[in-house]
């Protein structure tokens, strides 16, 4: 039964309910509480009827010690731990009820779940003693023990004849109970206590060995005694071996040697009664002997689980075979059952025994007759066993190969994914036996191939999907394989993979479909780097390898064989170029046999997928403009790499009409060019240049390799050997040969640099024909028609000819020719340099002249502008290694200064350590100050007593006070703040030697915040209904503890250890220096040695000297930028950061870019200017995050996303915000938590501020928490009085009703176009600041509502809140400076109708003028502008009326508004940066905090809505659901939203981007109610909908718009 979300609703998951939550009915149950539930009452069963059966058979007791003992020891099985015993009690009997006997007709209990092992160990660290504490279940004990004593006598099975007088003497916790150790601990390491028990439980196996009910009595004791075992039992003389060989001898191995003759009960002849009582117990017997071997397996499977490498004892003693024949023919399933359990440890350890024994095909051939949870446990063991194949072994794989082809197809995950990792693990074992793969595969392959389908291509059903590492694992597999075989790639080919991976790295639903250039940068960032890699990888193995001769021999380009080429065509009287290749005498590669026959089969290859239909043709087509795309977008070397080869195979093998129909010839031409115009790596030079000789060795493709440049970056690697010879020869430097020239940095590696001549020559020597000359002559025509733009005669004639070839040029043309230079004056300067308002007027008109003319040709200008600052650039990423560069370590050696050193013990002097390269300064420093502190105690003392003493004296506090235990350090939260680990993780050497542990210290937020909020961490604060909620009652666990302690204990202990190493009375702290260099506290150390170019490897040890200083440690340094006012409109120039010099190849053309973005910026999209290989370089540095805590950023990647923010993309200027701007906790918070220890785990985790508000005084409320938490660290969480609801779900909802009070009419912050003073203001056209001046009686309420306005976006940003305040564009310009003409036109944009009563003034007779009588006064209220006190005229006259009109248009959008302004920057700048909101548009912003476009349509929801749990895509309700919320109108939307999530709006991206993500759940009704009577009901904190099954659609819309109406007003638990 599907798993029913609704009974896992808590406070913590606050759902919204409209209705009473029903109790979960029996049928209801979940697998595991069915299970549960079976199992207690086959358990109470099974008690009843032992007692029935054994008192018929006669009473027996129990010894009285046996009694006293198993009631006290606290290692006894018989008492259970209280914490445990719902976790317990479904998944074994309960210990305080044995069993001792079964019915001959009761089943035994079912298979335990998988945890059950997990929660015995738990339970028996903690001893498992159970406190009862009523007398009522006392009585009942003793009952249960008399019932115990009654039912059968142990005498002859546990003997324990002595100990019992010692039992009884001794304390158990007398023994050095302070240090954990007891008569029990010790007992179990010298050979008594539990190993005792099961010596006395093998005497009894032994003993009853043909007794089959005592026997069985004992394997259950046993069971039950092994079930909490752990490594402690088998530390003193355990009877492992003994007791295995009496446990496989009740499954049905060879009999013990040691079994007593005498034992053996044989009939009596004489006596017909005793005859018939024992074919009776005969009888008896053969049903209870299944029931044995259930317990004997049983066993076996705990001594594994407690003790793992008692698997070699099981194994050597024949388990295996035992196991494996119980399931080759099963007589009993749940003995099938529990063998399963049982082989899936063994397989763990002992794989190969288990495949030697049959057991993958024994695991598996009745796979479909047992229950989904025992299916998993057989698919996990034949997983394991694939992990230890061998080629000997191959054909035991081969036996399975069908059943998990089948299991690939089934519905569950973890069973699919189980059959997944034995695909991936059988191809990598048996990748050397080709014919042993393609059997192996010939069988998966369908199954595998729908697999990728459904989970990365366009396939979608109700199948499971995977996680993506395992999607990874399978294409890996699939590479191998079809690497290794021609009929698997041809079985990949027609099963369609590659159309599968080309929409995993496009996202198009089609082949066919061209997909844009920035879905493609978006789909790539949606995949992780490890997934796109192996697609590629997989496209590229699909293809025959390369040859080893020819253009790939690298001995045919060496320095070598150059020269023998250059004596030779001496000799001949010709040029390099002009030899014939046939008669080529340089030195080849001698290829082996084995390579020859590697090369025979690519040909044979080859010619085979030659006649495969169209395939070349398509992968031409289809998947090379991908993968040059995925190149300039990606920084992995690897990635590149694997794309070059790819490429260069399909060149190698197409024929010459396929490249020619198919290539995109421009397209790779300037691809190339950028590639050897780059020179980033040795290996992609190389490349380039063997598919510049293939191209042009196989189609006419000179005449574009000229004009993209190609030809001349050749002709440049060619030469730069002399170039550099003549550089040293001007220089007098030392002229080295070529044989000892190094490559270092960017010059050529000497095997590209004489590949690159050999190249140069041959397209030298090529022939010329009308296109080679029309190419050459291009260059020239252009550099002409710049030369006219620049002297700007005929300036109109020029530009249309510009625009009617520019998508004929090529961007090396367009570099070359001084366009870009001539363009850029255009439009920015006007012709004498000189700055005037005729200037101005200038400059207007030529770029409104040029914005028209290239209007035709402006996306082909733009792009041609991208491809040469791709080619051109040279920003270099600073790569650590990724998220794996957060274990870095750092070596210090922290020595005094001389006269800190004379006051220090001389262990003191020097001391190593190692430290995270992340750390800050600060945990060096508290690190050491403590125990510099305690050193210069004066009443030193050894210990931790000591420590503590000489701290509480340090901080004034006196130390012979005892300390109350249960008050200390509640300023500190250990299980969220490492604050105390610090030094305590760090080993100090006497002898200064290596210290590989590390420092722990807790490091604060980079974000300024008090020090009432860093003591406030995870605290609970009340907003008071009195005072209209302005008032503040702390709750916290701090405060009230702090409150209690100051009022009722004035003789209380002082401070804790860490409290009174941080006191402020301390006053003393430690300086540290690096070679003479100041080290900041708030400074990495990383950022320390990177600043004095001092090498981070593992094996340097730097030395840091530290002094005592007087003092307190000075504060971290605070911003102290500050964003200009509002710039006046002038000048168009486009500002470059200071890491790009002005004579930069590249630095015109990123201006021309930005001055065009600037001139089209409403006429194309901003994807359009953005440059895919800039962006990709930004993303890969944000993925290093010790460079980003550390601040080390190259200068470019730091300043151009701020200045030049059109060149990336949205989604890598919002990580950029996150990773920069947002504190060192965030930060880290942000990265990959798979390569962070739990020092770094707990550093990451954000602290979080509780609040509880009042919804009837919202506003006054949120002004009050802004006041106090918004500038900090914390993330602010917050509750309703009245109302239970807490976490994400009632915080979101603050944000949407707080940005709703924010548009109040009332508070006169917004320009209202309707002019009422009730509601909300209309956001038709967005929110912008209504003008006010010095004289405004709203101006002191006003302001400070636009500081608290900044504080509340900021943090929103900050704690990744959604709100919904609608602000105009131009309010975002305005707070950037950006520019905001004070013009009508702008004004007409905020407020039309104000515009237009403007223009009529203006254009008003004079006499009509007069006759208005108007006076200097702002529209709409009676406040004479400041103008008119200057000019002393106080009516608008036919004289003034353009001094009005400007005074009016520069009180509404520039002087009426700046201190609206100025107050929204100071409040947004006390939270975060206001810098950091430069990366965004002004459009951006307003979609980032308020209004923007949702996708809604069908198609869009059922991508993006989860079905589960009931629910799958092709489900009825389901696909009512998509259709009514596709139907929905805008404000519907927001209601449903709202209700949904908490926030009226989803974030940017839609439903795509909503995390968690949107989730339909199916809600289970109870009789006798219907679906019909329920409504649908929300857990706001993981977006889920639980929606019951309705009858039709039109009661789903009804019941749903019920339900989110109404269930808008507040948080209930469901």
């Amino acid at each position: 039964m599907a798993w029913d979300p609704a009974s896992f609703e808590s406070v913590d998951c606050a759902g919204r309910s409209m209705e009473r939550r029903p109790n979960v009915s029996p049928d209801r149950l979940t697998p595991e509480t069915r299970t549960s539930s079976t199992e207690a009452s086959n358990s109470s069963t099974l008690s009843n009827n032992s007692n029935k059966a054994s008192s018929g058979r006669g009473k027996a007791t129990w010894p009285e010690h046996k009694k006293r003992r198993n009631s006290s020891s606290g290692s006894s099985t018989t008492t259970t731990n209280n914490n445990n015993t719902d976790n317990d009690n479904h998944t074994r009997e309960p210990h305080h009820k044995r069993i001792y006997r079964r019915d001959k007709h009761q089943q035994p209990r079912a298979l335990m779940p998988p945890k059950e092992s997990n929660r015995r160990k738990n339970a028996s660290r903690e001893h498992r003693i159970e406190h009862h504490h009523h007398n009522d279940l006392d009585d009942w004990l003793e009952d249960e023990e008399m019932d115990e004593s009654e039912s059968i006598s142990m005498d002859d099975v546990v003997d324990d004849e002595d100990d019992e007088e010692n039992d009884e003497e001794l304390d158990p916790d007398m023994l050095g109970g302070e240090l954990g150790l007891n008569l029990q601990s010790l007992r179990g390491l010298f050979g008594g206590g539990a190993s005792h028990r099961f010596r006395e439980l093998h005497k009894a196996l032994r003993r009853s060995a043909h007794d089959a009910p005592t026997r069985l009595l004992v394997l259950q004791e046993l069971s039950e005694a092994l079930s909490v075992a752990t490594e402690d039992v088998f530390l003193g003389a355990f009877p492992l071996d003994a007791l295995v060989v009496e446990l496989l001898w009740t499954l049905g191995g060879p009999e013990p040697k040691d079994h007593l003759v005498s034992d053996r009960h044989a009939p009596d002849d004489d006596n017909d009664d005793d005859l018939a009582a024992v074919l009776a117990s005969t009888a008896h017997d053969a049903g209870e002997s299944e029931e044995a071997q259930i317990y004997a397996c049983r066993c076996i499977a705990h001594m594994l689980e407690a003790l793992p490498e008692s698997a070699h004892c099981i194994v050597r003693r024949g388990a295996v075979r035992l196991l494996v024949g119980k399931l080759q023919e099963i007589a009993f399933i749940d003995l099938a059952e529990q063998v399963l359990q049982t082989l899936e440890k063994l397989s763990v350890t002992h794989a190969p025994a288990i495949i030697r024994e049959g057991g993958m095909l024994a695991v598996l051939q009745y796979l479909d007759f047992f229950g989904i949870y025992v299916q998993r446990v057989a698919m996990s063991t034949v997983a394991n066993c694939c992990r230890h194949l061998t080629q000997a072994t191959a054909k035991r794989a081969l036996e399975v190969v069908p059943i998990v082809g089948q299991v690939l197809g089934y519905s569950d995950t973890r069973l699919v994914e189980s059959a997944c990792r034995c695909v991936c693990l059988m191809t990598q074992k048996m990748a050397e036996d080709e014919q042993a793969l393609e059997q192996l595969m010939s069988h998966l392959l369908p199954a595998v191939c729908a697999l990728l389908e459904r989970g990365l291509g366009n396939e979608t059903n109700s199948l499971p999907t995977l996680p993506n590492d395992l999607y990874t694992d399978v294409l890996d597999a699939l590479s191998q394989a079809a690497r290794i075989s021609t009929s698997l790639a041809h079985s990949l080919v027609e099963h369609h993979l590659v159309s599968t991976l080309f929409v995993l790295l496009t996202g198009a639903p089609d082949p066919t479909v061209v997909v844009p250039r920035s879905a493609l940068l978006q789909n790539f960032a949606m995949h992780s780097p490890v997934q796109i890699q192996a697609a590629v990888s997989l496209l590229q193995d699909v293809l025959p390898p390369l040859p080893q001769d020819g253009i790939f021999d690298t001995r045919a380009y060496s320095e070598k064989a150059y020269m023998q080429k250059w004596r030779r065509a001496e000799r001949a009287g010709c040029k390099i170029g002009e030899l014939d290749p046939s008669l080529d005498d340089a030195p080849v590669r001698r290829q082996s046999a084995s390579a020859l026959k590697r090369q025979r089969a690519a040909e044979t290859r080859a010619e085979a997928q030659r006649a495969w239909p169209h395939f070349f043709e398509r992968y031409m087509a289809q998947l090379v403009p991908v993968f040059l795309c995925l190149y300039t977008a990606s920084g992995s070397l690897q990635l590149r790499e694997t794309i070059l080869t790819a490429i260069l195979r399909v060149l190698y093998y197409a024929d010459a009409a396929t490249l020619d129909g198919q290539l995109d010839k421009r397209a790779f031409a300037s691809f190339l060019a950028g590639v050897l115009a780059s020179q980033e790596h040795v290996i992609c030079v190389d490349a380039a240049l063997q598919a510049v000789e293939l191209l042009v060795s196989r189609m006419p493709f000179l005449p574009l390799l000229l004009r993209e440049g190609v030809v001349w970056h050749v002709e440049q690697l060619a030469n730069d050997d002399v170039r550099e010879r003549d550089r040293r020869a001007d220089n007098h430097e030392e002229v080295p040969s070529s044989s000892t020239s190094s490559n270092s940095g960017s010059a050529p590696a000497p095997r590209f640099r004489f590949r690159a001549k050999l190249v140069h020559e041959r397209l030298k020597a090529l022939p010329e024909d009308a296109n080679v000359a029309a190419a050459r002559r291009m260059v020239h025509d252009l550099e002409q028609l710049a030369e006219r733009v620049l002297s700007r005669s005929n300036l109109l004639g020029a530009l249309h000819e510009l625009a009617s070839i520019i998508p004929r040029i090529t961007s090396f043309e367009l570099h070359v020719s001084g366009l870009v230079e001539a363009l850029y004056e255009c439009v920015t300067e006007d012709a004498d340099g000189i700055d005037s308002v005729n200037a101005q007027s200038n400059v207007q008109e030529r770029r409104a002249l040029l914005r028209s003319a290239l209007m035709p040709a402006k996306e082909s200008l733009v792009a041609c502008l991208h491809a040469s600052l791709s080619r051109l650039e040279d920003l270099n990423v600073k790569a650590l290694g990724g998220p794996s560069s957060l274990t870095k370590h750092l070596k210090l050696r922290l020595v005094p200064e001389e006269t800190t050193a004379e006051r220090l013990p001389r262990p003191y002097r020097s001391l190593t350590v190692s430290i995270h390269a992340i750390m800050t300064t600060q945990a060096l420093h508290d690190f050491l100050k403590p125990k510099i502190q305690l050193a210069l105690s004066p009443n030193s003392m050894s210990g931790l007593s000591g420590m503590l003493a000489a701290l509480a004296a340090a901080a004034g506090r006196p130390d012979d006070v005892p300390r109350n235990e249960d008050n200390a350090d509640d300023d500190v939260d250990m299980a969220d703040d490492p604050a105390d680990a610090a030094g305590d993780d760090v080993d100090v050497s006497d002898d200064a030697d290596v210290i590989t542990d590390n420092v722990a210290e807790h490091h604060h937020d980079n974000t300024a915040g008090t020090s009432q909020e860093k003591n406030l961490d995870d605290a609970s604060v009340d907003m008071s209904e009195s005072g209209h909620g302005a008032d503040i009652e702390h709750t916290d666990a701090h405060a009230a503890s702090q409150n209690k302690n100051e009022k009722s204990t004035q003789h209380r202990a002082g401070p804790s250890y860490a409290s009174a190493a941080q006191s402020s009375k301390s006053a003393w702290h430690l300086a540290f220096e690096l070679n003479g260099t100041h080290l900041p506290l708030d400074a990495t150390l990383y950022r320390c040695l990177e600043e004095q170019r001092l090498s981070a490897g593992a094996a340097d040890i730097h030395t840091v000297k530290y002094k005592i200083v007087p003092g307190p440690p000075a504060a971290p340094s605070q911003r102290s930028e500050q964003v200009p006012m509002i710039l006046p409109a002038h000048g168009f120039q486009q500002t470059l950061p200071n890491c790009i010099p002005n004579d930069a190849p590249y630095a015109r053309t990123m201006q021309l870019l930005g001055a065009l973005r600037d001139l089209w910026e409403n006429d194309l999209s901003d994807d359009v200017f953005v440059n895919t290989k800039l962006s990709a370089k930004l993303a890969q540095q944000l993925e290093e995050p010790l460079v980003l805590a550390s601040g080390c950023l190259p200068a470019w990647a730091m300043e151009l996303p701020l200045m030049q923010s059109f060149l990336f993309t949205f989604d890598t200027r919002l990580r950029y915000v996150q990773m920069t701007a947002m504190g060192y906790a965030r930060l880290l918070s942000q990265c990959d938590k798979t390569h962070m220890d739990d020092l770094l785990t707990a550093m990451s985790r954000l602290p979080r501020q509780k609040v509880r508000i009042s919804r009837a005084n919202l506003l006054a409320s949120a002004v009050k928490v802004l006041e106090l938490y918004a500038k900090g660290s914390s993330i602010l969480e917050i509750e309703y009085f009245d109302e239970v609801g807490s976490g994400l779900g009632p915080t979101l909802e603050f944000y949407a009703l707080v940005s709703r009070e924010f548009q109040l009419a009332s508070l006169q912050m917004w320009r209202n176009s309707n002019g009422a003073s009730k509601g909300y203001v209309p956001a038709g056209q967005g929110l912008f600041p209504a003008p006010i001046d010095d004289t405004d009686p709203f101006k002191n309420k006003v302001v400070p509502l636009f500081y608290t306005l900044g504080q509340f976006v900021a943090k929103s940003l900050l704690d990744s809140r959604i709100i919904d305040v609608p602000f105009h564009p131009l309010f975002w310009r305005a707070v950037l400076a950006r520019r905001v003409p004070c013009t009508l036109e702008i004004l007409g944009i905020i407020d039309p109708t104000l515009s237009r009563s403007l223009r009529a003034l203006l254009s008003m007779p004079s006499a009509d003028l007069d006759a208005l009588g108007m006076d200097f006064s702002m529209p709409g209220n009676e406040r004479i502008l400041p103008s008119a006190s200057d000019t002393n005229d106080t009516r608008v006259t036919a004289n003034n009326v353009n001094t009005y009109v400007q005074a009016v248009l520069d009180m509404s959008l520039r002087d009426g508004i700046s201190q609206q302004i100025t107050a929204f920057r100071q409040g947004f700048d006390s939270v975060m940066p206001l810098r950091s909101l430069n990366v965004f548009h002004s459009k951006e912003l307003v979609a980032l905090f308020g209004q923007s476009n949702e996708d809604w349509d069908e198609s869009t929801l059922f991508r993006t809505i989860v079905p589960d749990h009931g629910f799958s895509g092709d489900s009825t309700p389901f696909r009512d659901l998509v259709c009514i919320l596709s139907q929905l109108t805008k404000e519907e939307r927001r209601t449903f939203v709202q209700w949904l999530t908490g926030s009226p709006r989803l974030p940017l991206g839609g439903f795509a981007a909503l995390q968690p993500p949107f989730t339909v759940v199916r809600r289970q009704h109870e009789a006798p109610l219907k679906p019909d009577d329920y409504l649908p009901s929300v857990m706001t904190c993981v977006n889920y909908l639980k929606l019951p099954c309705y009858s039709n659609r039109e009661v789903m819309k009804s019941r749903l718009f019920t339900a989110m109406h109404e269930g808008l007003t507040s948080f209930y638990l469901s």
